[in-house]
């Protein structure tokens, strides 16, 4: 990635200043540059839960294993849940009625061995990550299984289905370095591109507790955080507030606020854990701080914790700071211009419906997964 480097450096040497509101633009080999100079400017937004999907003992709604990679809408604002628990996929339309389910468990054409993860064209078309074959299994528009594609390694967080047939990814590969893993945002096409890579130890020492022991990569280790949406795909592979934007031409911009890296202590490790509570492992409660001090910790969290694309190609982005729990959500237009933060704790994106409503996945106070839509209203 040494042409990141080459672009900050051209940024940093840019002169002139910009009126205090807009952020500084600048432009380097066609990349844009947006740096945001603002302090935090708090948005006065509300949101009105409109549906509520979920929490049901039998029926389609009844779900079992859901995640906020596994949802997605189409073009009519019906809305897909990958049950990974179900081994179903269940269509809703834009009220919540149900519409249709596909899929089931088994080994032939279109069932799940082991399904996880699921994105959404706008005509319907579905692909359902299938951990058992290590292939993407699509569906068309009325739930008929329309073929398989293997990916070059492991999914690890979520696909995305972009215009013009493209498929981005997070997949891992062995890396050269012994006990090492590469961790890789691609996007496949008739040319794939390798967006980000980070590196991880694969094969930690195990810390011994006192009920237990365990092995886990030390917290706040590198990783891609990233979303994507149309033919847009952003991403995060570095501590730094810094998104880079991959277009249907290619690389198009880095959008940047300027704010402090976010030093790591132990409290904001061990929120890390399991937000401040202990960490179960084989039947063993491991307390937070326990588990933060033994598995270790990176000397800086990365900033961003989130991201998230809109219809129209902004970003909300959830970001870290130095208190712990404290997660507000910074929106950027579709220019990379700041326009302000929530502060709180808000729910967050899975996939947008429309420019103002999202769809996100909650769980009830027995663990049950709902999949709720949210309405915005803006204020100032």
């Amino acid at each position: 990635m040494r042409w990141r480097l080459l672009l900050f450096v051209s940024w940093a040497c840019t002169g002139g200043e910009a009126p205090s509101d807009q952020p500084v633009r600048t432009d380097s080999a066609g990349v844009a540059l947006v740096l945001n100079t603002q302090d935090d400017r708090f948005l006065d937004w509300s949101f009105e839960r409109v549906l509520d999907l979920g929490g049901t003992d039998s029926g389609p709604t009844a779900f079992f294993r859901v995640f906020p990679t596994s949802i997605g809408v189409d073009s009519l604002g019906n809305i897909y849940v990958l049950d990974a628990g179900n081994f179903t996929v269940a269509v809703f339309d834009h009220a919540g009625h149900h519409l249709n389910s596909f899929g089931r468990e088994g080994e032939g054409p279109g069932e799940f061995g082991f399904p996880s993860d699921m994105a959404v064209r706008p005509d319907g078309q579905t692909a359902i990550y299938d951990f058992a074959r290590r292939a993407l299994l699509f569906f068309d528009p009325n739930g008929s299984w329309a073929g398989t594609l293997p990916l070059p390694g492991p999914l690890q967080r979520k696909v995305a289905l972009l215009d013009h047939g493209r498929i981005a990814a997070d997949v891992t590969q062995a890396a050269e370095v012994p006990d090492s893993t590469d961790y890789l945002l691609l996007v496949l096409g008739s040319d794939t591109a390798d967006l980000g890579r980070v590196r991880q130890v694969s094969s930690p020492r195990p810390q011994q507790f006192s009920c237990t022991s365990h092995a886990k990569p030390r917290y706040f280790s590198p990783r891609v955080v990233w979303a994507a949406a149309g033919s847009r795909v952003a991403f995060s592979d570095d501590t730094s507030y810094s998104i880079h934007l991959f277009g249907e031409s290619g690389w198009s911009a880095i959008w940047r606020r300027e704010l402090p890296v976010v030093k790591s202590t132990l409290q904001l490790a061990a929120w890390e854990v399991n937000h401040g509570d202990s960490l179960r492992v084989r039947g063993c409660a491991i307390p937070a701080e326990e588990a933060a001090r033994k598995f270790g910790y990176a000397d800086l969290a990365p900033t961003i914790e989130n991201l998230a694309v809109t219809p129209d190609g902004g970003i909300w982005l959830r970001r870290r700071t130095d208190e712990p729990g404290k997660l507000p959500i910074d929106i950027l237009d579709h220019t990379g211009a700041y326009r302000g933060t929530l502060a709180g704790d808000w729910p967050f994106p899975a996939v947008f419906r429309g420019p103002d409503e999202f769809v996100t996945v909650e769980t009830d106070d027995y663990d049950v997964p709902h999949v709720v839509v949210y309405r915005v209203h803006r204020g100032l």
